[in-house]
């Protein structure tokens, strides 16, 4: 072989040499590559785990949590549904609401009138009439609500006791509660006077007396001859003959009945003190109650208690005085004070009677046509002449008012002469007392010793309320 083959053939073997390391070098750089990108790899896949735990532990607390998605979607769920329950309610309370005011056969309660000046709140409580009058009721009576029994002009009417009284249960509650109407007086002056002798009582009130009316078939005037200074019809004042310890005729009946120590100075000075008081709450409240009925379960004793209800018969029969003591226990409680009535209020309650139109001036004078007389006429003349229970008969009523006229006499305080006290309303009996002399004429004044105990004789209403008047 020659040295040029020889050569060419050491050339290649160190070229095919030479490429078999290039070749294992080139092996060796690709495993440190692949094992490096291992590596990364696995770092990335564990961050990527964490950041999938991570992310998956907030969307559980999103979705489950306390303010999570579903607590939300609860609350909102909730929240929707009692606000539709709050709009149903909503819509039912003014549907119903409507039906109210548009409902003629209801009436919604208006509110009560304030309680006007000088009225003592803690004895009475303002109402409003039918007719737009505000009324003091005393605490412990109930106006009526029954019909006809709530409006001033027609005769507003209060129940004893705090039970509603209405159409439904009016009848029964007439004979079991005692019953007033109220009687306006717009001044004083429309039923009393300064006293002729001055003065004050024990309490430094004025005195006053009574104003003494004649009526007449026209109209009514004041008798100026009467009065406290005279003999005549005066109020308040004694009879000389029978008050006190010191009558001059008879004590007897006065001891018994209210005072086995007083003297007559000392009654008469007791009288003016409660004519003084009635005046004063006459002013403050502008008006007085009257009893709707002649007063019943009267007896001679001291035990007594008095109604004021229908249907009672027990009206008669006993003297003044015990009728004047046991007066003042037709009460319901300390707001209010009875006594027998005074003639000024007897008037007053006539004369309003006239102011209503309920009746004339000549139906005042001759009476027999809405009263219980022998001589009755009209509507009146149906079961009269005869003593009856109170409240006997519709047709002896002036609004809501009943016997006032005819019945039975009933005692006033007025006093006349030296011996007598003054009787107001007329007789059933009428022509008996006609003939004998004694001519009562029916709503005038007759005059009679109060010591009599006749059948024809019973107390008229008063009621003081607040410490003063008010009728029985």
């Amino acid at each position: 072989m020659s040295k040029r083959m020889m050569k060419k053939v050491r050339d290649e073997k160190d070229t095919k040499i030479m490429t078999d390391r290039i070749s294992r070098n080139a092996k060796g750089k690709n495993n440190d590559g692949k094992a490096s990108q291992q590596g990364i790899t696995l770092v990335a896949l564990v961050i990527t785990i964490i950041i999938i735990i991570i992310l998956a532990t907030v969307t559980i607390n999103m979705a489950f949590g306390d303010n999570g998605l579903i607590k939300q979607a609860e609350l909102a769920r909730d929240m929707a549904a009692n606000s539709t329950q709050y709009e149903t309610e909503s819509m039912a309370n003014l549907t119903a609401y409507l039906n109210e005011v548009m409902n003629e056969d209801e009436e919604i309660e208006p509110p009560g009138p304030t309680l006007p000046d000088g009225w003592d709140g803690s004895k009475v409580t303002p109402e409003e009439s039918d007719d737009g009058v505000t009324v003091p009721v005393p605490i412990g009576y109930t106006a009526s609500d029954a019909t006809g029994e709530h409006s001033v002009n027609d005769g507003f009417v209060i129940y004893e006791g705090d039970t509603e009284v209405n159409d439904g249960n009016v009848a029964d509650t007439k004979t079991s509660r005692n019953q007033f109407v109220w009687i306006p007086v717009e001044d004083i002056s429309q039923i009393a006077k300064t006293a002729q002798n001055g003065g004050t009582d024990d309490n430094g009130r004025t005195n006053y007396q009574g104003k003494i009316y004649n009526f007449g078939s026209t109209g009514v005037r004041e008798n100026y001859n009467s009065g406290q200074g005279t003999t005549r019809w005066r109020e308040p004042d004694v009879v000389t003959d029978y008050d006190g310890i010191d009558a001059t005729e008879n004590s007897s009946y006065f001891t018994e009945a209210i005072s086995s120590s007083m003297i007559g100075e000392q009654f008469k000075n007791q009288l003016q003190k409660e004519f003084n008081e009635m005046i004063e709450s006459v002013d403050t409240y502008g008006g007085f109650y009257i009893g709707r009925y002649e007063t019943g379960n009267l007896a001679a004793n001291k035990d007594t208690e008095p109604v004021v209800v229908k249907g009672n018969d027990s009206i008669t029969g006993v003297n003044w005085y015990y009728i004047y003591e046991n007066s003042k226990k037709i009460v319901a409680n300390n707001n209010v004070v009875s006594t027998m009535i005074w003639g000024c209020l007897w008037d007053r309650t006539l004369i309003w009677l006239t102011e209503t139109g309920e009746k004339t001036y000549a139906e005042i004078a001759d009476s027999r046509t809405w009263g219980n007389y022998s001589d009755s006429s009209g509507d009146a003349e149906a079961n009269s002449g005869s003593k009856r229970a109170t409240g006997f008969s519709e047709a002896w009523k002036a609004n809501n008012i009943y016997d006032l006229a005819g019945n039975v006499k009933e005692w006033t305080i007025e006093a006349a002469g030296t011996n007598r006290r003054v009787l107001r309303g007329g007789c059933h009996d009428y022509l008996r007392f006609f003939f004998s002399g004694f001519f009562p004429r029916r709503q005038l004044r007759s005059v009679r010793t109060p010591r009599l105990q006749r059948r024809s004789t019973s107390i008229v209403r008063q009621i003081k309320f607040c410490e003063r008047s008010m009728r029985e």
